[in-house]
């Protein structure tokens, strides 16, 4: 028995030399990955701990602060709309064991936009072991332990069931390793056991029983010293060489060179976004500064330079909040800058006609503003109803110009229609038309500056529709919609 233990122990000892230093609570092993989302976690005495959030959807070379943590976690890995973060142990004070904290930090899209809500604790991840990996798959949550000295078992596996943790069985083959990895691929939990003739792959089987392994997958040998993560569906290593960072995937019985990278700070981050990847580096100050550059699988560089930090607030808000404040002083312009005796006007009213009800105006303008958004919406190849909702990826993809266009389009067509005919299409069709304060069609200039302040100031068109003369809507320019009535023969 005492020599089972010595022997337990000699192995458990070389398991946790060969853990990654990064994963024994190295900040540049804090990186999780879930489809074309990476993110990181940077603590720096100025800014504390904070996560990082690099998207594929964002101009490479980017990347956005996501939130702050009070305390540093040991791991953090994300699956669908979470990140998972473990932190360091914690000794039980009647001396029994240790447990470690785990929160979720739950997120949602809001166009650009990726909101994060404050962290949520769930169950404490009891053991005493050494941290090894921890997968956060589309069926369960696990972590890997590299088990004590007298512990029965060098690795311990565990996953989160409800509110409680239990033990789950390893494969056969992952029981004897003295390098196993746990990790991510593909919405799955994979071992990985790292040994000097070859590198072997497990992957959760959840159509089987659950905890339930299928069959290894040798693959080629690798450094025992070796780093692991995945790229999507790809499995790649990490390993430094004579002061290089040497990035090669790992496919079959082979392993492809990707690139070969100097070190740029003395930390350096390796994160997964969507099917590229992006080595980060720090220059270890105070408030450190940070470099990247941006691979993608076969090596090709996509992005090498200085990292800039954007806002939560990406372009297209910005674009959009330039329009509506464009819009906002414009209307503010118009209505204050206008001649005092543009307020009121006589009409010399056409003989059969009179002054369209507030209900037929509208009407026109909404047929005239579907006509507009429907053409620009098949030039933009984007739908009406994504085009006027900014938490679309339609309009993260196209922004505001689908709406410039739209507005552009029913400038034109109702200033040619008015101009030439006195009517728009929508005016024709429920039966108005618009002239001038004189009787007749309005000039291309009332035409023009009518429709070019109805569009792009809302509120003045709403202020037009239910302004009747003698007053004067600042959008009228001294024009007036009218509609033609019967004669009925009636002196009276």
């Amino acid at each position: 028995m005492i020599v089972g233990r010595l022997l337990r122990r000699i192995v458990w000892s070389a398991a946790v030399v060969c853990i990654p230093a990064g994963v024994r609570a190295n900040d540049t092993q804090l990186v999780a990955a879930h489809g074309t989302t990476g993110w990181f976690v940077l603590s720096a005495p100025e800014i504390g701990s904070t996560v990082y959030e690099l998207s594929a959807d964002s101009p490479p070379g980017t990347m956005r602060r996501a939130f702050t943590l009070a305390t540093r976690p040991s791991a953090i890995t994300a699956e669908d709309d979470r990140l998972i973060l473990v932190y360091a142990p914690i000794e039980h004070t009647d001396g029994s064991g240790s447990m470690r904290q785990v929160r979720v930090v739950r997120f949602s899209q809001e166009g650009a936009m990726r909101l994060y809500l404050p962290p949520e604790p769930l169950a404490p991840l009891p053991g005493n072991g050494v941290l090894a990996g921890i997968s956060s798959s589309s069926t369960a949550l696990r972590a890997l332990l590299a088990g004590e000295d007298d512990s029965n078992e060098i690795w311990q596996l565990l996953q989160l069931q409800g509110n409680e943790w239990s033990a789950e069985p390893l494969p056969a083959g992952a029981k004897r390793s003295i390098n196993l990895h746990l990790l991510t691929l593909k919405s799955h939990a994979v071992l990985v056991s790292i040994d000097s003739d070859a590198t072997r792959l497990w992957k959760s089987d959840a159509s089987r029983a659950p905890g339930s392994w299928a069959a290894p997958v040798t693959l080629a040998a690798v450094s025992q010293d070796s780093n692991l993560f995945a790229v999507q569906n790809q499995l790649l290593t990490a390993r430094s060489r004579n002061a290089v960072q040497e990035i090669a995937l790992l496919r079959g019985s082979s392993t492809w060179p990707v690139a070969s990278l100097k070190p740029r700070g003395p930390d350096q981050w390796i994160v997964p976004v969507g099917e590229h990847l992006a080595s980060i580096w720090s220059d270890g100050g105070v408030a450190p500064a940070l470099s990247c550059a941006v691979l993608s699988i076969d090596g090709t560089t996509i992005y090498d330079g200085p990292v800039q930090i954007i806002g939560p607030v990406g372009a297209r808000e910005f674009e959009l909040l330039a329009v509506l404040l464009g819009s906002i002083a414009l209307s503010v312009g118009v209505f204050v800058l206008r001649p005092s005796s543009a307020s009121q006007f006589a009409i010399n009213m056409p003989e059969h006609h009179a002054l369209a009800e507030p209900w037929r105006r509208a009407l026109a303008g909404a047929i005239d503003t579907g006509i507009a958004l429907l053409l620009a919406s098949q030039v933009w190849s984007v739908p009406i109803g994504e085009m006027l909702d900014p938490t679309t990826v339609s309009f993260d993809r196209v922004g505001i110009w689908p709406l410039v266009l739209a507005a552009g389009v029913m400038i034109a067509l109702s200033t040619l229609g008015e101009a030439m005919f006195g009517r728009t299409i929508g005016k024709a069709l429920v039966g108005c038309k618009t002239i001038s304060s004189a009787g007749g069609k309005p000039t291309v200039v009332q035409a023009l500056a009518r429709n070019t302040i109805k569009t792009l100031c809302p509120p003045l068109g709403v202020l037009s529709v239910m302004t009747t003369p003698p007053q004067s809507s600042p959008a009228s320019f001294k024009t007036v919609v009218v509609i033609h009535i019967e004669d009925t023969g009636d002196p009276d």
